[in-house]
């Protein structure tokens, strides 16, 4: 039977004017069903809310690597668009978890009518599809929004922009949806973060280790990023999701200490009176958990599993307290039990984590010695424990520790910023974060960013010295008389350095030295610059270069005199001699020397003081002055 529609739309025919004006109200009709997938009808109302699920976005790109993409930029768009007035956003975990269950295929992404029975099995009344390209540094995502009740695409939007700076283009992307579907932003205060692809890649590669169950690997990757990229909120979030799950994993292991449990149930139920023994039984899990940690690092150690469970069980109930809203409150004498329990664990926490980050070859790598450090890690790290169950189960694996420092750390940042006990965490957290914020980088910046660390270590080594006394860097004599000139031709001054590199600490790249009160400066001697040293009896360089300031060889009678390597802590020459003239009083107090770090930078000056007193008891022979390093 043919429409009403097709009636209407037939060759005239005679009709009367009421069957006319019938066919045109049907064909309006239809013709608004036709149109019912315009955004207006996705406006959310008070009978009506929008519950927005977002699902993974199509790589569209040629590169199958940019796949864990997928699931951060997701994770990104539930996060912003959930700062929209009317709108409830469906939490990625549900999604995950659907999807594990009814195992939909990639159409469930793509085709509308699939996407839409996601949607009505997650209780949205909306779902966000899309897909991404990446290719020669662009990043272009494309978004539409399936009405799940009709299976039909309402709102659609495209950005695209540089792949260095994702968090912009999807906030460009976020705001065109709500100008599809008609709704505003929540008001909001935050700086927008500077986020590549490859963070966003990385955030990926961390929920997709999470979904499928490598906690370790989630761990690692999500804190190292939250390192590398402190400015990135997103990332918690995603420690708050393995912090859910594992709490999961240790509830059914039932590690917690139960009458702590009970107390803080109590608590949280308005039980004041419950505070003293709750407080009491965090503090005695504490100082069990701080003696067992003592133990393990003393030589004759300790049964390292009893503080893996103690720490095990200590872990299991601070991860029940965050997660009960009545403790986040300061209800137990002017703290919250959450925050008060997770300060503890951290500090508990901080001994076998930093014998294990002491261990890292990132942080072996700055030490002066670091085979030496290598042999005793050897012994430490098979004191270090895993955090078990009853059982036995790892929990946590004992390298870890570091990356449940910072996991923790950040937790404790971000929910507790005014803590009492922040001032005493703050240095202790930046210590990991810095850690892993090195030890995630890669070639020249790995490389710049380690000597910048070894230059902070000399800088204060230095300070601590030069804070009591100043630094004697070297003796300075320069020939006073004719007679002594004449003994050392060509060679105006001779210096004696009288520190090396250990004396002070790794990172201390060069020593230079200035004749001229430090408008210009000369590198002292080192062993690739043997071309440059100089013999005392001849007036000219062995190898004649542009060098003034030569390493000092000492020839034995009868011997040839020959190049010998006398360097301080197998880096710096300990003679050094300055070709020229002869100097004069007046152009010694115009000498002046400088540490330099790894990273180019000075650490300190060190002037030279004429030493007026040994010079007259030499009858001005030799001219006298030390070059000490001033401090504070």
């Amino acid at each position: 039977m043919p429409s009403i529609t097709a009636l209407a739309l037939r060759k005239p025919r005679r009709m009367n004017l009421a069957l006319l004006s019938l066919a045109l109200v049907a064909v309006v009709a239809q013709l608004s069903g036709l149109l019912s997938s315009d955004p207006v009808q996705a406006l959310p109302t008070a009978e009506r809310p929008m519950v927005l699920a977002v699902g993974y976005f199509d790589n569209r790109s040629e590169a199958a690597e940019w796949q864990a993409l997928s699931k951060g930029l997701a994770d990104m768009l539930i996060t912003d668009l959930a700062d929209t007035e009317g709108v409830t956003m469906v939490e990625r975990d549900r999604l995950q978890a659907l999807l594990g269950e009814i195992k939909l295929g990639k159409s469930a992404f793509v085709d509308p009518a699939s996407a839409a029975k996601l949607g009505k099995g997650l209780g949205a009344s909306h779902i966000l599809l899309g897909a991404y390209h990446i290719h020669a540094g662009k990043l272009r995502i494309d978004a539409r929004a399936v009405d799940v009740a009709q299976g039909t695409v309402g709102a659609t939007a495209q950005e695209s922009g540089s792949a260095d700076d994702v968090f912009s283009i999807e906030a460009k992307l976020a705001e065109r949806l709500r100008q599809q579907l008609q709704v505003k932003k929540k008001a909001t205060t935050l700086t927008p973060p500077k986020v590549t692809a490859e963070d966003v890649r990385a955030y990926g590669q961390g929920l997709e280790a999470l979904d499928e169950g490598r906690m370790e690997d989630a761990r690692r990757i999500l804190s190292t990023l939250a390192a590398r990229k402190p400015d990135f909120a997103q990332v918690q979030r995603g420690l708050d999701q393995m912090s859910r799950k594992i709490k999961q994993l240790l509830d059914n292991s039932k590690v917690a200490p139960e009458k702590a449990l009970a107390l803080a149930e109590q608590v949280e139920a308005g039980k004041v009176e419950a505070c003293v023994p709750f407080n009491t039984e965090v503090t005695n899990l504490t100082t069990a958990a701080t003696k067992a940690s003592l133990k393990i690092l003393m030589p004759d150690g300790s049964d390292k599993n009893d503080l893996g469970r103690l720490l095990a069980s200590y872990y299991a109930l601070v991860l029940n307290l965050l997660d009960r809203p009545g403790l986040q409150q300061p209800v137990c004498f002017g703290q919250a039990p959450a925050a008060m329990a997770l300060a503890q664990f951290l500090f508990v926490l901080h001994t076998p984590a930093r014998a294990v980050l002491g261990c890292e070859e990132t942080r072996i790598a700055q030490m002066p010695n670091p085979d030496q450090v290598r042999r005793q890690c050897e012994r430490t790290m098979q004191r270090v424990p895993d955090l078990t169950d009853a059982s036995g189960k790892v929990m946590v694996n004992g390298r870890d520790l570091p990356l449940l420092m910072v996991q923790m750390g950040q937790v404790m940042l971000d929910r507790y910023p005014a803590s009492p006990y922040m001032q005493s965490l703050l240095p202790m957290i930046q210590e990991y974060v810095e850690h892993l914020r090195l030890a995630g980088l890669k070639g020249k910046d790995k490389d710049a960013a380690m000597a910048a660390a070894r230059t902070q270590k000399a800088r204060a080594a230095i300070l601590q010295h030069t804070a009591y006394a100043d630094l004697y860097l070297g003796m300075a004599m320069a020939p006073g008389s004719p007679q002594q000139q004449s003994a050392m031709p060509g060679l105006g001054l001779r210096l004696q350095l009288g520190i090396s590199e250990g004396d002070i600490a790794m990172g201390t790249g060069r020593i230079e030295v200035s004749r001229d009160a430090g408008k210009t400066w000369h590198l002292w001697p080192q062993k690739e610059h043997a071309a440059g040293w100089a013999y005392p009896h001849l007036n000219v360089a062995v190898q004649p270069g542009a060098r003034e300031l030569v390493g000092l060889v000492e020839s034995k009678e009868g011997n040839p005199p020959q190049p010998k390597v006398e360097l301080t802590a197998g880096k710096w020459h300990t003679k050094a001699g300055w070709l020229g003239a002869p100097w004069s009083e007046a152009q010694m107090v115009s000498l002046v020397a400088r540490l330099v770090g790894e990273d180019g930078t000075e650490l300190i000056r060190c002037p030279l003081a004429y030493d007026a007193e040994l010079t007259a008891r030499a009858n001005a022979a030799w001219l006298y002055g030390k070059l000490l390093c001033k401090g504070g």
